[in-house]
């Protein structure tokens, strides 16, 4: 699909959407499969199982509601300020934050339902906790469905974990949409639109 943005790609086509730029929007997995199918020819796309589905979104939701537990607990327990980076991309960490005597700290959180399970570092993260030593901290919020979460800290977690740790590798397909396709696509009457879905 990133051949779609090379313009000396036989797949480039300026008016269809392509991967990896800003101001996209996701879509529906199926509805995109079927564009590329009909308008581009590629048919050897893998299903996403309803279980990959699951897991997936589920520990999405796990880490949204972990990183709100952790500046909550930030702020009012340790006294610290917090710079919230979760929607930033690049940082290797979730928060920048600081203690009461000004000291840095980059922060990354990681959720868990209950207690402490297999728990996922980025690359970026893992290399970003090399090059920031001890300012970098793993915190691990555990049990955040009680309503007693724990939070767990591990400073330097590439110096803790790093002869334990296994790397591997896993593939991750978005599918993204142009604003301006998006826009016209939503233009369209809405039995055009039903009749997709059929």
């Amino acid at each position: 699909m990133k051949k779609q943005e090379d313009s000396s790609s036989k797949y480039h086509n300026q008016e269809v959407p392509s991967y990896g730029s800003h101001r996209y929007y996701s879509a529906a997995i199926s509805s995109y499969r079927d564009f590329l199918k009909q308008n581009i020819g590629i048919t050897n796309i893998n299903e996403e199982t309803e279980v990959e589905i699951h897991i997936r979104n589920n520990a999405a939701i796990t880490g949204q509601k972990a990183e709100r537990l952790f500046k909550s607990y930030a702020e009012k327990t340790l006294e610290w300020s917090v710079e919230d980076l979760t929607d930033q991309h690049g940082y290797g960490y979730d928060f920048l934050c600081r203690d009461r005597k000004n000291n840095e700290f980059s922060i990354e959180i990681k959720g868990c339902k209950e207690g402490i399970d297999s728990i996922r570092m980025t690359k970026n993260e893992w290399n970003t906790s090399k090059q920031k030593g001890l300012n970098y901290i793993l915190y691990i919020v555990s049990n955040i469905s009680s309503e007693n979460p724990a939070f767990h800290r591990y400073e330097n977690p590439y110096k803790l974990f790093k002869d334990i740790a296994e790397e591997k590798k896993v593939t991750s397909t978005t599918m993204h949409i142009k604003k301006k396709i998006w826009s016209d696509y939503m233009a369209l009457p809405l039995s055009f639109c039903r009749q997709k879905d059929k």
